[in-house]
């Protein structure tokens, strides 16, 4: 059942991904208006069909008794899938230039109430 799931899982993922790299390369080209590429979601697809296609074949190819050279084709999926979220996190947030400064915000507003609630949690307090 494990096999069927990664199988599907990957094949997912190389389908998402793909979709994701076709609307970055043809979002340029709509209605004949010139625009840059977003480097950042292209880079994105990019690796993540190559972790995608990396690891559907160093994966599932062995279950099936088809052995070959795959340390190579794991080590390349590997790096693809470290990089990864690091561009989707860098995607996401670098629109919003305050995002840092917000968290450390409410890290501040919590931290007072933060004793309180760990006495309340703790079964030792005779609050």
């Amino acid at each position: 059942m494990s096999e069927l799931l990664n199988l599907v899982g990957l094949s997912t993922g190389v389908a998402l991904y793909a979709m994701l790299l076709v609307m970055v390369l043809r979002g340029s080209a709509v209605a004949g208006v010139r625009s840059a590429r977003d480097p950042v979601l292209l880079v994105a697809a990019v690796l993540g069909l190559a972790w995608n296609f990396c690891a559907l074949p160093a994966y599932e190819l062995p279950k099936i008794g088809i052995v070959g050279p795959f340390p190579w084709l794991t080590a390349v999926g590997f790096c693809a899938l470290g990089f990864l979220p690091a561009v989707v996190v860098h995607s996401v947030l670098r629109h919003r230039p305050h995002a840092p400064a917000g968290f450390a915000r409410r890290a501040i507003m919590i931290a007072p109430s933060w004793p309180d609630t760990t006495c309340r949690l703790s079964s030792e307090c005779g609050c």
